[in-house]
């Protein structure tokens, strides 16, 4: 699958992951974004901390993985992990940083 991302040229490091997200409560159709509406919208702070503490924790455990790439399933989605890691990224203890500029289609972080 890595070797289908090209996004300007970028081409990912062999030590790279394709990071997926899915609604894992979803009876059906967890990878469909239009069915991922939160029932109250600041929901999405504690969203944003999970997703903080869920790649903290893989970057921990998976120190050979250089880069993470997110190819997120729609344009809201995309507008919303930029938010987070960039919010992400200022924290001190938060390893990655933005290795790609905004395409849209592909967001690509490294370890720092």
């Amino acid at each position: 699958m890595l070797e289908t991302v090209d996004v300007q040229g970028f081409i990912p490091s062999q030590d790279s992951r394709l990071i997926k997200f899915c609604r894992a409560d979803a009876e059906q159709d967890h990878f469909k974004p239009a069915d991922w509406h939160l029932p109250a919208a600041f929901q999405i702070f504690q969203f944003a901390e999970i997703l903080g503490d869920v790649m903290q924790m893989y970057i921990d455990e998976a120190p050979d993985v250089e880069q993470f790439l997110y190819l997120p399933a729609s344009a809201k989605l995309g507008r919303l992990y930029s938010r987070i890691f960039d919010k992400l990224a200022k924290q001190p203890h938060f390893q990655i940083a933005a290795i790609l500029p905004l395409t849209g289609t592909c967001h690509a972080y490294q370890r720092t």
